[in-house]
């Protein structure tokens, strides 16, 4: 990062990655196991910013909108640290404050003081004489932000004055208020306004001079669309119902849209349809998903488990040739359903799901998911779930990690069973060794005699893989579609009772 202090204009360059540490509690191992395909790792990067440089005057405001968890923040703790002398809202000192608000905003006189807090909206007498620290959430933003252009306006020279958060916790006309105050505030000052707010609707009042958008997941850019334009749904950008956008037909490259939040990695490795449900362009540009989920149409996995014991082995007869042709050709799989986070709780993946079933051409949809456990937007979407157990070689590691005093949960976490193995002289370090050697050894068989794929040994840890493999607790889903295979699937109700 570099900026030119004495230049009036601020030119900061960004370049920011975050590390997320996955947590040692037994919980955070169990999810970690459901969302990460690609091993129990300890941490992942992110970049955030690469390169992203910011033009700032003296006089001018420029706002930061985008959904929480995007990046916001740390934008503006990096500006902070880049531009000398910035001025950052801290709401936090004053939480531990006693001090009435009037003595803490700073001002030569009483006059100044006053007016400062006028234009933050804490003009009312019994707010400016409470202790700062039993003032109300929004009083106390306030009281933060006339702390900050206090100590801006007694700096000499330019101040570049910088706020997070701001407006998020008051309500619409206080808001709106505040947004008026600091326009006059920085216009032809030599302040500048660097603010962020996932309330893109107050920038209507607070006219930004430049407007960055930070979606979730991807890089910044600038506002094209001008705020306050109304999108198709007829509300305003952004707050449409979700539950009422169409689905529509999408590709393979809508798959990148939201590929990455998805447990899985990579798309499919064979895809027949994909269904998606796009989000308005107004809300697209003001840092909204242009994807707000899909569902992707597979063609069937060759051996599926629970789809053997759901179906009796009717696709597992002597002549392999003919079990797979009339596989491919009553069977279709729901290979991925994705939601993108900021829509996730809206019901959007149950109807992919109906959607699917009430648009396919093949007697039976089946689905495979960890997911399904905890959260059965596929029974609530109109299949049948089977809660199966572990295979036999999966049920016998987990045989062999219970003999040593290994739980579920120490198997998800991977951590203790690479202590376990650690030890080179004990006896149960031993014995679990030599039943995880068998295990990658049988993986390893049936991918080599056609019967099945396995990532296990092609994964640079493959231990991992297998502890994750076997801590992970998949459902199987199957829906009939037509006539003849709801009468089919209902004579079939024991069975599916006995699998759970």
């Amino acid at each position: 990062m570099s900026s030119v202090a004495s230049n009036p204009k601020w030119r900061p360059t960004v370049n920011a990655k975050i590390t997320r540490d996955i947590g040692a509690d037994p919980c955070a191992a169990k999810v970690a196991v459901m969302f990460f395909d690609d091993g129990l790792t300890r941490a992942r990067t992110e970049t955030l910013y690469e390169q992203f440089a910011l033009d700032i005057s003296p006089g001018e405001i420029v706002a930061v909108i985008g959904p929480s968890g995007a990046g916001k923040t740390v934008l503006l703790k990096q500006v902070a640290r880049c531009v000398r002398g910035a001025v950052l809202l801290d709401v936090e000192a004053l939480r531990r404050c006693n001090r009435p608000a009037i003595c803490v905003v700073p001002g030569a006189t009483l006059a100044e003081r006053l007016e400062i807090l006028s234009r933050c909206g804490l003009a009312e007498a019994m707010a400016m004489v409470t202790p700062a620290a039993h003032l109300s959430g929004g009083q106390m933003y306030r009281l933060a932000l006339g702390v900050a252009i206090g100590r801006a306006r007694r700096r000499r020279g330019a101040t570049l004055l910088i706020a997070d958060e701001f407006a998020s916790s008051l309500d619409t006309a206080t808001g709106a208020m505040l947004c008026r105050q600091m326009r006059k505030v920085v216009s032809g000052s030599n302040l500048g306004f660097l603010v962020a707010t996932p309330r893109e609707q107050l920038l209507e009042v607070l006219r930004p001079d430049r407007t960055i958008v930070k979606p979730l997941g991807e890089p910044p850019r600038d506002l094209k669309l001008p705020i306050g334009r109304r999108g198709r749904d007829g509300g305003r950008a952004g707050c449409g119902d979700p539950r009422r956008w169409r689905i529509v037909p999408g590709t393979i490259g809508d798959y990148a849209t939201l590929g990455r939040f998805h447990y899985l990695t990579g798309p499919p490795a064979a895809h027949k349809r994909l269904y998606v449900i796009r989000t308005p362009k107004a809300s697209v540009a003001v840092g909204g998903p242009a994807t707000a989920a899909l569902l992707v149409i597979s063609p069937p996995l060759v051996n599926v488990r629970g789809r053997n014991l759901a179906t009796g082995g009717r696709y597992g007869g002597p002549d392999r040739a003919a079990s797979m042709d009339l596989l491919n050709r009553e069977v279709e799989c729901i290979s991925r359903v994705i939601v993108h986070p900021a829509y996730r709780g809206c019901g959007l993946a149950v109807r992919l799901v109906r959607h699917a079933l009430a648009t396919t051409r093949a007697p039976l949809v089946e689905a495979l998911a960890t997911m399904g456990r905890v959260n059965p937007f596929f029974e609530k979407g109109g299949m049948t779930a089977y809660h199966i157990g572990p295979d036999a070689d999966t049920a016998r590691l987990i045989s062999a990690a219970e003999a040593v005093g290994l739980t579920g949960d120490d198997v998800a976490a991977v951590e203790p069973v690479r202590k376990m193995l650690g030890r080179k002289r004990s006896a149960a370090g031993g014995f679990l060794r030599s039943e995880i050697d068998r295990s990658l050894k049988r993986a390893a068989a049936k991918t080599s005699a056609g019967r099945t794929s396995s990532k296990i040994n092609s994964q640079p840890d493959a231990i991992a893989e297998l502890c994750r493999r076997t801590a992970r607790e998949y459902v199987y889903y199957l829906a009939a579609t037509t006539k003849e295979t709801n009468a089919w699937d209902a004579n079939r109700g024991r069975k599916r009772r006995s699998s759970r």
